[in-house]
């Protein structure tokens, strides 16, 4: 990962496979019942969002080198984006210029898709055209 010799499509089922895991296990730790964990989880709230986020931008600073090679002014404008995103994801659209950002929103969104198919066809209801 830190060579940026991962591809997007195995980046991102890299994410997908530790968000599930994290997500998952934070609920087991604090001793919901596994069943309502997975039908939590199901429904995509804003904790998992939050979850897969965190684990795409660690990953992102993994491939740049490791979070010490971060200035903390883009840390702090990372958390900002990352909020943005999380938000855009309830609402279907991200409008920045950010390269960065939109590629977190596409990742999520993309995520997302794969973990309930059946949102494609709902999101497609709600699109600006």
């Amino acid at each position: 990962m830190r060579a940026n010799q991962v591809e997007p499509t195995e980046y991102l089922r890299i994410a997908r496979t530790l968000w599930a895991d994290i997500a998952y296990g934070v609920l087991l730790d604090r001793n919901v019942d596994s069943n309502k964990a997975r039908l939590y989880l199901k429904q995509q709230p804003v904790y998992s969002r939050y979850i897969f986020l965190n684990v795409w931008y660690c990953m992102g600073w993994l491939a740049r080198g490791g979070f010490d090679s971060l200035p903390e002014k883009g840390v702090t404008n990372e958390f900002l984006d990352h909020q943005y995103v999380i938000t855009a994801s309830s609402f279907h659209g991200l409008l920045t210029k950010e390269t960065k950002t939109n590629e977190a929103y596409a990742a999520l969104t993309a995520a997302l898709r794969e973990a309930n198919p059946s949102l494609e066809r709902t999101w497609s209801l709600y699109r600006f055209r």
